[in-house]
């Protein structure tokens, strides 16, 4: 009898099933999730215990272990290593900022394969503000503590270091020798790019019509060094000073080099010089000095109206006559003394006469066709009269400083 042949399924080889890469797909989840926020920095995540026995299972496993981690839907791929297997089983827990760099969502499948990487040679990398830099004293040295906590880095990742409770951002711009290295006891150079948001200082550069501009305001600006108000020590307002004269032939020659601008298009160029200066140069001073003459009283016509009223007030107070002691005096007893004796007017007799003959005059008692007997007689009269009335009022207004009693130093005691 013939026997049938079965078909056999051919067997790998020893050596095909130990260059097999094992690999797990787990649902991922944040630190978070399980209270573990101090795994935040670094980028090591935590796997379940059976990841553990299939890599045990495997020989020329190399420590520490790290593993490409894809994301199935976008095909976006990154490398980390492993803290520890005590996880749950079925899922995976990652920093928070590693599945924000995958663009991976809560309870979502992730594929860890396992996989070696040849050890940095050096990075280059591109902080995202320009604080990390300036705050750091020595970036360099911090940037190496900070990557003991990373087991390897890829190019184009964005990781989040912590320093000084603060979190800065920070992209792999390149790696060598590879797209994906260790670091792992490894003597990496390291190079720093300008930051995301630097922003290089602005070059002054002036542009020419601006300076002209300025220097035109700079020019047509007047200085007035006194505007303000002066006044005297008595607190009144002093007269302002006279606006300054208008300097006529300044005026004269701007304007003779206006008018022949504007004549050298109408061909008076061609006229003579005699006919042609005489005549207009006098009616063009005319009529400029006409100007600055109503220009000056228009201007000086308010002050001078100010410089009267000033004077005016300045006057008030001269006319004011100064009235030093218009008080009452008193002795030391508290009585009120006597006012000083004042002197009485010399008469002049001859005045007298005098005035008594303009009266009589001017009456009609007809004075000069009386006798000179007479006239002396009444020259006598009136003399009398006049130093008999003076002599009463000096007696009446003569100061007694004297008027109390009189004791001597016996009778006191």
């Amino acid at each position: 009898m013939a026997r049938k042949s079965r078909s056999r399924a051919p067997r790998t080889p020893a050596s095909n099933q130990a260059s097999l890469k094992p690999s797990f797909c787990l649902e991922c989840r944040p630190f978070s999730h399980i209270d573990k926020f101090h795994c935040e920095d670094g980028n090591k995540i935590i796997m379940p215990p059976s990841a553990l026995d299939v890599l045990m299972s495997m020989k020329n496993i190399k420590y520490p272990m790290t593993f490409k981690i894809i994301n199935p839907f976008l095909e976006k791929y990154s490398h980390c290593g492993v803290l520890e297997f005590s996880g749950d089983e079925g899922y995976v827990f990652l920093p928070n900022w590693m599945m924000n760099n995958l663009l991976l969502q809560q309870g979502q499948l992730v594929n860890l394969e396992y996989t070696e990487l040849s050890k940095g040679q050096s990075l280059k990398i591109q902080p995202h503000k320009t604080e990390f830099v300036k705050n750091l004293s020595d970036p360099k040295e911090v940037m190496e503590k900070i990557f003991k906590d990373f087991t390897c880095v890829t190019t184009g990742d964005t990781i989040m270091v912590n320093h000084e409770n603060q979190s800065y951002y920070i992209d792999i711009v390149e790696t060598r020798p590879d797209k994906a290295v260790s670091l792992f006891e490894t003597d990496c150079e390291l190079e720093f790019e300008t930051p995301l948001d630097y922003k290089e200082p602005e070059k002054i550069t002036p542009k020419v019509e601006q300076l002209k501009a300025a220097t035109n305001l700079e020019k047509d600006v007047i200085f007035k060094p006194f505007t303000g108000v002066s006044r005297r020590l008595d607190g009144q307002v002093t007269a302002p000073p006279v606006a300054a004269a208008v300097d006529d032939n300044k005026l004269v020659a701007d304007s003779r080099k206006r008018k022949h601008a504007r004549n050298a298009g109408c061909g008076l160029d061609d006229i003579s010089s005699a006919a042609k200066t005489k005549k207009a140069k006098t009616e063009e001073t005319e009529d400029v000095k006409g100007k600055t003459k109503e220009n000056t009283e228009e201007k000086i016509k308010p002050k001078v109206e100010q410089v009267e009223e000033v004077k005016d007030t300045i006057n008030l107070e001269k006319n004011a006559v100064f009235k030093p002691f218009t008080g009452v005096s008193r002795r030391l007893d508290g009585q009120v003394s006597a006012p000083p004796p004042v002197a009485a007017p010399a008469v002049d007799d001859k005045k007298l006469v005098a005035d008594s003959r303009r009266h009589a005059r001017i009456v009609g008692c007809g004075l000069d066709g009386i006798s000179s007997a007479a006239k002396e007689k009444a020259k006598t009269e009136e003399t009398e009269d006049v130093k008999g009335k003076t002599k009463k009022n000096t007696e009446e207004k003569t100061f007694q400083p004297f008027t109390g009693k009189k004791y001597t130093l016996s009778s006191c005691c």
